[in-house]
């Protein structure tokens, strides 16, 4: 990995880091609203209606539509299933690990997309705890 890479990786982490943290300090506020948008308690929401909770809970105008696929889990109806927006607390918890530790929790994430993501994690903390 060049140091180039390893910059924007570093970079990568965190802003996911300091993200998690904002999902994480909000998740009242979050899950008040996903709850009133959610007026048939289904457990899902438009991915709009998400996109406009999050934006205003999280005080972030980000392009949530083109981050969504690496922070919840979307249904076959494309759907945003919201209560996995917490999921990533876990990240956050495999941030505070040893390598080792983190790479055993690997098996805690199931999709690919977060796979990735905590992939991508796991190894900027290990080539860091190496300089």
């Amino acid at each position: 990995m060049s140091f180039r890479n390893f910059r924007v990786s570093y970079v990568e982490e965190q802003a996911v880091k300091s993200l998690l943290e904002k999902f994480s300090a909000n998740e009242n506020r979050l899950m008040k609203e996903f709850l009133a948008k959610d007026t048939n308690k289904t457990g899902q929401l438009l991915v709009n209606d998400w996109c406009a909770i999050v934006t205003r809970v999280l005080e972030l105008k980000l392009p949530w539509r083109t981050l969504k696929s690496r922070l919840v889990d979307i249904n076959s109806n494309g759907m945003v299933l919201y209560e996995s927006t917490f999921r990533l607390q876990e990240l956050q918890c495999a941030l505070n690990s040893s390598p080792t530790a983190v790479e055993k929790k690997s098996c805690l994430f199931s999709s690919n997309k977060r796979s990735f993501l905590f992939f991508l994690l796991a190894k900027t903390k290990s080539l860091s705890s190496h300089l």
